[in-house]
């Protein structure tokens, strides 16, 4: 298997909603601020400060039966292309998995997309699709007034670590939405 050394200083990773459940088994789950977009995200917690992940040990292999999505497209993204309505497969060329030597080519000796291409593709367009609908899903409660901010204190065994830019959904909250907003909220 790969390895994941790439990950080792990711202390979050995205997830869409379509992950809760198995990241949730494994990984705390909590929405962050994004300042630029002026949103709510969803994301696990893989370390306790930044620069930091403990789920990837010395040798890069994942310490966990679960791999987010977001992390798992790597060295491949999707970028906005001057359509809104297309992006763009992009790479990042120095990454160690890539190799001009070994593995399955990208491209057929006439320039043409092989296989692995298309898959990636088809891999990074139900992505995009999926993180839509989670962006909407966040975006729904914010607008509802059920993420509250989380203090977290972890004692790591030398010292007390409080973590702070992290929301949760109100539990509280989300017992009071009324039937309606309720059913908005499970036909997601």
């Amino acid at each position: 298997s790969a390895s994941m050394k790439f990950a080792a200083q990711y202390h979050v990773a995205y997830i869409t909603m379509h992950e809760f459940v198995r990241s949730g088994a494994i990984y705390p789950i909590v929405f962050v601020q994004d300042g630029e977009h002026q949103q709510f995200r969803s994301v696990v917690l893989l370390g306790l400060q930044s620069g930091e992940n403990l789920f990837v040990d010395k040798s890069g292999k994942w310490q966990a039966s679960y791999i987010p999505a977001m992390i798992r497209r790597y060295p491949f993204a999707l970028s906005p292309s001057e359509d809104p309505s297309k992006y763009v497969v992009c790479i990042d060329e120095s990454s160690k998995l890539l190799s001009e030597s070994e593995g399955n080519t990208l491209f057929s000796s006439d320039g043409k997309p092989t296989d692995v291409v298309e898959n990636v593709k088809k891999y990074l367009s139900e992505l995009q699709a999926l993180d839509k609908e989670t962006v909407e899903l966040s975006q729904f409660l914010k607008s509802n007034d059920l993420l509250v901010p989380l203090n977290l204190r972890v004692n790591n065994g030398k010292e007390l670590r409080k973590i702070t830019g992290c929301y949760t959904i109100s539990e509280e909250r989300f017992n009071l939405l009324n039937e309606e907003k309720f059913e908005l909220l499970k036909g997601r």
